[in-house]
């Protein structure tokens, strides 16, 4: 039998990002990292709109996450669509995820 999660389908993906975070940082930075979903939009030609917000603990973690150009967090929000995608149950019956705007703010 299918075992199916008690999350639900926003805290699923919460999950996959920290999830990338952690595969491709190390030592204290995924850690330290907030993961939060602020938007989830299922829209009627079948796509999928999330929207994460990553709160960091020192402001000199804010460029190692982004990475030159954006190139870093780029590589992860791509991996998250393609664990996405893979996983119907954090996005049944989409064709598309998009992992639109992401926010990184410094917590005070």
């Amino acid at each position: 039998p299918k075992t199916r999660s008690v999350q639900c389908p926003a805290e699923k993906a919460g999950e996959v990002m920290r999830q990338e975070l952690y595969k491709n940082f190390y030592e204290e930075i995924p850690y330290n990292v907030g993961v939060k979903v602020v938007s989830w939009v299922p829209r009627s030609n079948g796509e999928l709109i999330i929207d994460y917000q990553l709160d960091v603990l020192k402001k000199m973690h804010v460029p190692i996450l982004l990475g030159e150009k954006g190139r870093i967090l780029s590589q992860v929000r791509a991996e998250c669509t393609a664990c996405l995608l893979y996983t119907s149950d954090a996005a049944d019956d989409m064709q598309c995820v998009d992992l639109g705007g992401r926010r990184i703010i410094k917590k005070k």
